[in-house]
């Protein structure tokens, strides 16, 4: 069973079980637009994490939990060479980078094929 947590920018939280994945339209309906994609861990598991690609330009609220999610993320993987893209823009955002609007969480996501807003 998988667990789905759909964390909005007020700090609230919904929590969905099932047996399995999203489908690209639910998760593009969960964080109202295009979806971006990072590996995070939550409740001590490897999780995906989709968030709005263009929260920012949307001017959607900010997410202080979903950011400390990511940021917690980034910290881990500092000066490892294996992560030189997330150093690199860990360096350029100078760890101030924010999530904008809702995150939703994947727990368990096996090996399903990430989706991509192609399809």
């Amino acid at each position: 069973m998988k667990k789905i947590y759909i964390i909005q920018p007020d700090g609230t939280h919904t929590v969905e079980e099932r047996e399995f994945n999203p489908e690209l339209k639910e998760l593009q309906t969960w964080v109202k637009g295009y979806i971006e994609h990072v590996i995070v861990r939550f409740n001590d598991k490897k999780c995906v994490a989709y968030v709005n690609e263009e929260g920012k330009l949307r001017r959607m609220p900010v997410n202080w939990k979903a950011t400390s999610i990511f940021h917690n993320e980034m910290k881990k993987h500092m000066g490892n060479p294996l992560y030189n893209d997330l150093n690199r823009e860990a360096e350029i955002v100078g760890g101030m980078d924010y999530i904008c609007g809702p995150m939703v969480i994947v727990e368990n996501p096996g090996r399903a094929k990430i989706p991509s807003n192609k399809g």
